[in-house]
């Protein structure tokens, strides 16, 4: 009963995530943050990638799955129009919304066919109104959602960013056209190929850093690095002997590197041992680099002062390690700690 929109750049993994999605749902498998709570039957209407392309995809997607398209059988129904994809025709006088034929043999083939869920790719080829017109995308939307609610379905829309967004991971101010898009459907997510700063974080070469993509709520603050969900696009061969990329789970290294959790446990029990008996170390530098906390990790951890910097900014932020005042025993006085 409700419209989600997938939004991202062109060739971001927007396809590859919602083969994934397919693939999970029929299947009634966890696929990544991704959990489906039973099989469910999936439509897929595409008006961008011909049969072919969507074969191959499904194909070196399945692999990860341990499955075969025979498993799939009636569960993932791929759809699309012999001539052209749109759905919705807008009267340019009246403004009134009216189904194509296209559409009206969609909506026959749901009535009869019941999905769960209806993928309909891509949104600016599904109708014919001025995209940045928020009147009219406000009722392409109501149509969409109108459906969703009729037939009891879960409807996805892909869509496209606005050009040079390509560093706007779960803004809602980077999809393309009117912003009415975002504010009428419930769930809105962004895909963006990992960025050149996010892969020197990383340790991820500039050259590879494209086969990585990231996905984030749009209708929530931009989340941090390790907390969005990633995925790497590996290559399989298929029987053909082609090779086809699929979109399969990742998860970025550890935010704090080679460190062992032993390693970390001996930090942060130094840490809380103080400097010397009754002193606590200082959450920045201003009370001298002998007493920084991060001056512990470095010593002990043969780190950088960057890298110490930002994990004791984790901690801070995590609650692992909190500001407090207390007396110091030698100055006599309050001071922070």
């Amino acid at each position: 009963g409700a419209v989600t929109v997938l939004s991202g750049p062109g060739s971001a993994g927007k396809s590859s995530l919602v083969v994934g999605w397919s693939i999970a749902l029929a299947l009634s498998k966890r696929w990544h943050r991704f959990v489906p709570v039973a099989p469910m039957r999936v439509f897929n209407y595409n008006t961008e990638d011909d049969n072919i392309e969507q074969h191959r995809r499904m194909s070196a997607t399945l692999r990860q799955f341990d499955a075969t398209p025979r498993d799939l059988s009636n569960k993932v129904v791929r759809i699309g129009p012999n001539g052209t994809g749109t759905l919705l025709r807008r009267d340019p006088i009246s403004g009134r919304l009216a189904f194509t034929a296209a559409m009206r043999a969609l909506e026959t083939l749901i009535e009869e066919q019941r999905p769960d869920v209806l993928i309909l790719d891509p949104l600016v080829e599904l109708h014919d109104a001025e995209e940045n017109d928020n009147t009219a995308l406000r009722a392409v939307m109501a149509k969409f959602r109108q459906l969703a609610i009729q037939f009891n379905l879960a409807l996805v829309l892909i869509h496209h960013a606005r050009k040079g967004s390509g560093s706007a991971a779960g803004d809602p101010d980077s999809l393309r056209g009117a912003s009415s898009i975002v504010g009428a459907a419930r769930v809105v997510l962004t895909v963006l190929t990992m960025d050149e700063e996010q892969a020197a974080k990383l340790g991820i070469s500039s050259k590879d850093r494209a086969r990585y993509f990231r996905v984030d709520g749009a209708k929530s603050n931009y989340a941090p690095l390790h907390e969005a969900e990633w995925f790497e696009r590996i290559e399989y061969e298929l029987d053909n002997g082609e090779k086809v990329a699929a979109a399969v789970p990742w998860q970025p290294p550890s935010a704090f590197g080679e460190l062992t959790s032993a390693m970390l446990n001996q930090v942060l029990d130094q840490i809380g041992a103080g400097p010397s008996p009754g002193v606590l170390y200082t959450p920045s530098k201003r009370g001298g680099s002998s007493r920084w906390c991060g001056q512990v990790l470095m010593d002990m951890a043969a780190m950088e002062e960057p890298r110490a910097k930002q994990i004791i900014g984790q901690w801070m932020e995590s609650g692992l390690l909190h500001k407090t005042a207390y007396d110091h025993p030698e100055l006599r006085r309050s001071v922070p700690g």
